[in-house]
């Protein structure tokens, strides 16, 4: 049997089926009678004392016009309440984002992962070891693919712990925790660990991959052939209009709601870009006419024997064939639609050996032959 309770604590009422309710009343500005309330199993002198406190804090933020929100008991609640505050679809006026978030897809894996792990904790008894912890399992949790398994990166793992950050400081911002346990010790997300991803692909990669392209997968053919030749990002295609696109001028048009820094490009076609949009354009209404490539893409690289590959990495394929052919990197940085050329040189610039050795061969040899050089050694 239960053990029978004498004397409950302030605050606490036994509801009608059994439970406990934690409640603190306050008059509005009308008036009239309110409460904030919040049934539980738990009714410590410590519980029930931290909650009268949050209800009281809440409370007196709507005496100064704040909004009062009911305080939520768990992670999972705060999440929720994350999403529909914070990751709203993008809202642009005259060209320019004035609110909102791009790439919500991927925020919300973000999130999901965050959720299976601390879903059903109270936001309260979080602690920075617990992050630390997190963490490391992510670093040490592999990704699977179909025959093959990849270790995590430190920049996916950087992406999470930045998402739960995000969340920690919109829960503090709300009165729901006192602290953000991110602030609690050493820095836990380093962007200097990150290593660059260099992966490209050879120009018998590109035949490969191309030949692939066929029945199925043959939409997907102008789709990377863009991406090869004109170095856009897949969502800038896949949100592409005829109306974006001038055959006459041989150019394209990007929209500032279309590319990742918001700010509208024009880029000159390839002549394999002309050919690819015109094929496009005898069959759709719109140059791609579907979202979701990943089914086609990964059957394509598992064939070829690159399950990591991705379709980023045509894009970096097409930077770094442009330098390596010797064009001036701040137009290769316009062609890309980064914003500093620091950008294109991290992520971009990746000259071969042989590009290497011609460099050095071009210096004199000075007043010393090699024989000389040999004989004093």
């Amino acid at each position: 049997m239960p053990k029978k309770i004498h004397k409950l604590p302030p605050n606490v009422h036994r509801r009608k089926d059994g439970k406990f309710e934690i409640r603190v009343t306050y008059i509005d500005d009308e008036g009239k009678r309110r409460a904030l309330h919040e049934v539980t199993d738990n009714i410590s002198r410590d519980y029930v004392e931290t909650k009268v406190g949050e209800m009281k804090a809440a409370i007196d933020r709507k005496r100064r016009g704040m909004e009062v929100r009911a305080i939520p008991v768990d992670l999972k609640s705060i999440i929720k309440r994350f999403k529909a505050d914070e990751l709203t679809e993008a809202v642009y006026r005259n060209g320019k984002k004035v609110s909102g978030k791009k790439s919500i897809p991927t925020l919300l894996h973000h999130l999901k992962v965050i959720e299976e792990e601390f879903g059903d904790r109270n936001p309260r008894g979080i602690s920075y070891s617990d992050l630390k912890n997190f963490k490391l399992k992510r670093l040490n949790t592999p990704i699977k693919f179909k025959n093959s398994v990849r270790q995590r990166s430190i920049s996916s793992v950087n992406r999470e712990m930045g998402m739960f950050r995000n969340i920690m400081n919109y829960a503090t911002r709300e009165g729901w925790i006192d602290k953000n346990p991110f602030n609690a010790g050493p820095v836990l997300i380093r962007l200097s660990d990150e290593t660059p991803r260099e992966t490209t692909i050879s120009l018998q990669e590109e035949k490969d991959i191309l030949a692939l392209c066929t029945k199925k997968r043959l939409h997907l053919k102008p789709l990377i052939t863009c991406i090869l030749y004109g170095g856009f990002r897949r969502g800038e295609l896949l949100n592409l209009k005829w109306s974006d696109v001038s055959f006459s001028a041989k150019t394209i048009s990007l929209r500032s709601e279309m590319t990742k820094t918001n700010k509208p490009r024009v880029i000159p076609m390839h002549p394999k870009v002309i050919e690819s949009l015109e094929w496009c354009k005898r069959r759709w209404d719109v140059p791609f006419p579907y979202n979701d490539v990943k089914t086609a893409w990964n059957s394509i690289r598992e064939e070829i024997g690159r399950p990591d590959l991705r379709l980023h990495d045509l894009r970096a394929t097409f930077a770094t064939r442009l330098l390596d052919n010797g064009v001036p990197l701040h137009i290769v940085q316009v062609l890309m639609g980064h914003t500093t050329t620091l950008v294109t040189l991290k992520h971009y610039s990746r000259p071969d050996m042989t590009l290497l050795r011609k460099a050095i061969e071009t210096l004199p040899n000075g007043f010393w032959t090699v024989q000389e050089i040999r004989e004093v050694l």
